[in-house]
Order: structure tokens, then C-alpha cells, then sequence
């Protein structure tokens, strides 16, 4: 049985039609068919718009208290800077740092962002920096008994050409990964390709996701009061620039919180939703980047 918005997307090929033929004919459908239509269409959109904000708000209120004043990365001017950013988050995924947290830390993003992923059985690995390939230096990689994760961290650039095959770097590291580990060809690779905007990578099969996304799957599995007072201003400083400076410019993490307030305060009056569009596509977009609204 075909659902509602499919529905409404024939009845818009079907006025679409009408309106071509009208220009023809100097024909149309009755008025009250086409208002009939508009009003399920935008009944349709108010829903999908307010499912996407019931998905981001809680995830915003867990956010919220990680977040501080001072950012000295941004001071340091390291906003942008994808070797710095791949630096705090090998710090972040570090079991050392603090072991009672490890399990979480590590595993939280990559149960997240990886359908498949199963960290029962499986111990943290301390996560190694741009190793050196035979084909180019991942950011990221985390190379666990029974598979290996590498992350490609981007914040302005785009892939290169790796420099033995001349493949994109998404395409190539997983194989040249294999090579250097000594591993069959079929052991498993999971790429991921991080950015500001959850921009698609030149490997299809590479594991898309975002700097927000890596923030709050951590955030939202762990509790702000488990860390010492230096180690829980380490992690708040750290979540709070990738928050709020590793996303699309003109986004404004801190100001969209108190907006959402007043949405959520004004009980998701439709008009505000509405005006509120843009904003609710970007930021699904960055905590969903694999989700279509």
C-alpha cells in the first residue's frame, strides 16, 4: 500500500502534468484539489520536520553541558587545521588516558557511524598517527586483531592522489593498509572519511560522518563528572572547538541550542518549525550525515 508521501509526490507529478497540458489547453484542476494537495504536502513536511527535531534536541541538551567559554585552539588559530584535529581526536579515542573510560571512548562513535560493528569482545588499541604506507599516511588508524579502522580527516581540502597507484586516498589506504600489516585481502577495512560537512568521499564504500557526530556519540555514552577536574576541562575544551568551529562556516552550535529552546518552549508551534527549516536541515545533517530528511 503505497504510504503518504508517495501519494503526494504522484498527485505533484500529476499537477505538474495538468499545469503543462493547461498551458496547451488553458485548462486546470479545481482549486480546492490543488489547496487539498498543498495541505497534505506541507501537513507531510511540518511532520518531517518536527520528527528531526525531536531526534536533535536531546542530543543538543547532552552537549550542552560540555561546552566552555574559552577555546584556546581557536586562540592558537587551529581552526580548520586537519592535522591538529587528528591529533585531539587520536587523544580523545586514547585508552590511556584515563583506562575506566576507554571501552566507551573508543567504542562509542564507531558502534554509531558502523551498522555492523560489535565491540564485545574486542580491547582498545592506542590509536597510531599517520602511519607510513607504501601507497600515502592515513590520518587515523586503529589496527584491532580481527579488522582495522583509518580515518581520513578533512576539514578544507579535498582527497589527493596517493602517490604509488594515484588513487584517490579513500580508494587506496584500505589496500595499502593490508600490505603494510601484512593481512589477506579479505581482512576487514573500515574507512572513514570525517569532515566539517558530512561531504561524500571519493570511495563509495568509505564510512561518511562529521566532526559533531564524533563529538556527540562520546558525549552522550559518557558522564561529565567521571574525569578529574584537569581531565574533564581537557575533554570540555576539546568538544567544544570541534563543535563549534570544525562545522560549516556561518554555523552557530551555541545560538542554535538557545533557538531550539524557544522552539521547544513555544510547543513546536508549526509557523517556527517553518522558520526554522534551514537551520533543522544543516544540523541534521551534521549529527545524521548519513540520514536524508
Amino acid at each position: 500500500m503505497p504510504n503518504d508521501e508517495n501519494i503526494s509526490i504522484s498527485k505533484f507529478h500529476e499537477y505538474a502534468l495538468h499545469a503543462n497540458a493547461s498551458v496547451q489547453h488553458f485548462d486546470s484542476p479545481p482549486l480546492s484539489q490543488f489547496r487539498k494537495f498543498t495541505d497534505q504536502a506541507k501537513s507531510l513536511l511540518i511532520n518531517k520536520i518536527r520528527s528531526s527535531f525531536d531526534d536533535l534536541y536531546p542530543l543538543l541538551i547532552q552537549v550542552r553541558p560540555w561546552l566552555i567559554n574559552l577555546d584556546l585552539f581557536s586562540t592558537a588559530g587551529l581552526i580548520y587545521n586537519e592535522d591538529a584535529y587528528t591529533k585531539l581526536m587520536a587523544w580523545v579515542l586514547n585508552p590511556e588516558i584515563h583506562p575506566g573510560s576507554a571501552f566507551v571512548r573508543q567504542f562509542a562513535w564507531f558502534e554509531n557511524i558502523i551498522p555492523s560493528f560489535k565491540a564485545n569482545s574486542i580491547s582498545p588499541v592506542i590509536p597510531v598517527l599517520q602511519p607510513n604506507t607504501d601507497d600515502g599516511v592515513p590520518d587515523l588508524v586503529l589496527p584491532y586483531s580481527s579488522f582495522i579502522i583509518a580515518i581520513e580527516a578533512k576539514t578544507g581540502s579535498e582527497e589527493h592522489a596517493t602517490p604509488s597507484t594515484g588513487l584517490p586516498q579513500t580508494v587506496a589506504y584500505p589496500k595499502a593498509l593490508l600490505r603494510k600489516y601484512s593481512l589477506p585481502e579479505d581482512f576487514p577495512v573500515y574507512m572513514i572519511f570525517i569532515t566539517p560537512d558530512g561531504r561524500k568521499p571519493e570511495n563509495s564504500e568509505a564510512i561518511v560522518t562529521t566532526y559533531v557526530e564524533f563529538c556527540y556519540s562520546i558525549i552522550t555514552k559518557l558522564k561529565i563528572d567521571m574525569f578529574s577536574d584537569e581531565l574533564r576541562f581537557a575533554f570540555r575544551m576539546i568538544f567544544t572547538h570541534l563543535l563549534t568551529c570544525a562545522v560549516p562556516h556561518g554555523v552557530d552550535l551555541r545560538s542554535i541550542i538557545e533557538r531550539y529552546d524557544n522552539i521547544k518552549q513555544e510547543n513546536d508551534n508549526e509557523i517556527t518549525l517553518l522558520s526554522n527549516l534551514g537551520s533543522i536541515l544543516t544540523f541534521n545533517n551534521l549529527f545524521f550525515p548519513r540520514r536524508l530528511l
